[in-house]
């Protein structure tokens, strides 16, 4: 027998009348207590229904804020349920919790993601956008979510990208139901940072995108045994059941990911030299595909565990590309059509990577640019040839785009 509560107590009264209404001799076997906060649950409730009904076992989870079964779990908790180990350490710590943290068995990984209205009528294609003057970003500063848009934003180590956004957050939820309550109720929110697990209940009235490597960020879930826990088969035949081929199909259904076998990446022992020609004017979704190219290459050495400090990349322009590389006032000018430069963003996002974009000032001449014509992020060097040919005698290899 499978019971959900929430905040609600589940007594022996309860689970007599069941036994009296055909539950045969449930109330006799080894009940199992787990705990959950709200807000985390929908997978685990899934398990926990799943497993009850395999083996005929009663499965009692209570979910809801710890503070409303913080004294119960002292009594008969056996196992408790999280969604971030910083929360488990919390409520150990500050609640006095019967959790052992040496017994903790990670389950499953989520990875953030950016919902969005349906058909992504913004365009909203990766983190960067977000960072756009006028959108409109919802975060959750709890439900394991406190933080996460800080930590993304720092990953470049850029105190600009942090302001931008900031600038663009216009509602932080307290948790994730109430998040949900607002998407639902407020049409003018244009982007949520979540949780892929939370796109799930929501496919009805959200699209998702997801975050690239540069930005992405993990948790994981896991349960934790109690004392009392500890000493229960079937609180440890349950646990089994999670890491189990058919508990991971569960929690694969609300977006959980398993860590690869080979999660841990190879590491370098030295940083990369990379010079990049680009030339050609060619596209790939909206932005330039030079650009694009370059963006997953740096993403690929950083997965090896080369800090982004020791990958130097120069991306010169010379060309029928290089107008990528100006404002908005002079690419309108250029191009003859009202689209400001749709490159803008990318560019900044390569040099808060570190990434050289550079611009060939024989080609400025050649097309009657200035200075001021060009993206304050853009370098400008006299003559590609000579630029990449000193790049090549540093040591920078050499990659025509």
């Amino acid at each position: 027998m499978y019971t959900k509560s929430t905040s609600v107590f589940v007594g022996p009264l309860f689970l007599l009348i069941l036994g009296g209404l055909g539950a045969g001799n449930v109330c006799a076997q080894e009940a199992i207590h787990l705990y959950a906060p709200s807000g985390v649950s929908p997978a685990i409730e899934d398990a926990a229904f799943a497993f009850a009904e395999r083996n005929g076992m009663d499965v009692q989870v209570t979910t809801g804020p710890a503070a409303e079964w913080r004294e119960r779990i002292k009594g008969d908790g056996d196992l408790l349920y999280n969604t971030g180990e910083f929360i488990t350490s919390d409520f150990v710590r500050t609640a006095e919790l019967p959790v052992d943290e040496t017994q903790v068995t990670p389950l499953f990984l989520r990875p953030a993601v950016i919902l969005v209205r349906p058909g992504n009528p913004k365009d909203i294609r990766d983190f960067p956008d977000l960072l756009r003057p006028g959108m409109r970003v919802m975060l959750v500063n709890g439900s394991g979510q406190t933080g996460l848009w800080e930590d993304m934003t720092g990953k470049l180590q850029s105190l600009q990208n942090l302001v931008a956004l900031q600038k663009n957050i216009v509602l932080c939820a307290p948790d994730t139901g109430e998040a949900m309550r607002i998407w639902r109720a407020q049409g003018d929110i244009d982007a949520w940072i979540t949780w892929n697990v939370w796109y799930v209940p929501r496919r009805d009235r959200a699209t998702i995108v997801p975050i690239s490597r540069a930005y992405q960020i993990y948790r994981k879930c896991s349960i934790s045994f109690t004392e009392r826990g500890k000493r229960s088969s079937a609180a440890g035949r349950f646990v089994d059941f999670l890491a189990s081929r058919e508990g991971a199909a569960i929690f694969h259904s609300w977006g959980w990911i398993e860590a690869p076998p080979d999660a841990i990446p190879a590491v370098a022992d030295k940083g990369v030299c990379v010079v990049c020609r680009i030339r050609k004017d060619t596209w790939t979704n909206s932005v330039g595909r030079g650009l694009t190219r370059v963006k997953r290459m740096v993403e690929e050495f950083a997965s090896l565990g080369i800090p982004y400090e020791d990958i130097h990349v120069c991306a010169v322009f010379d060309g029928e590309a290089s107008y990528w590389m100006l404002t908005d006032q002079a690419y309108k000018a250029f191009t003859g059509n009202m689209e400001d430069n749709p490159n803008r963003l990318i560019v900044q996002e390569l040099t808060a990577l570190g990434v050289s974009i550079e611009l060939s000032v024989e080609t400025m001449h050649a097309y009657g640019w200035t200075a001021e014509d060009v993206l304050p992020d853009v370098r400008l060097v006299p003559e590609a040839n000579e630029r990449i040919a000193d790049l090549g005698r540093r040591g920078y290899d050499y990659l025509p785009f």
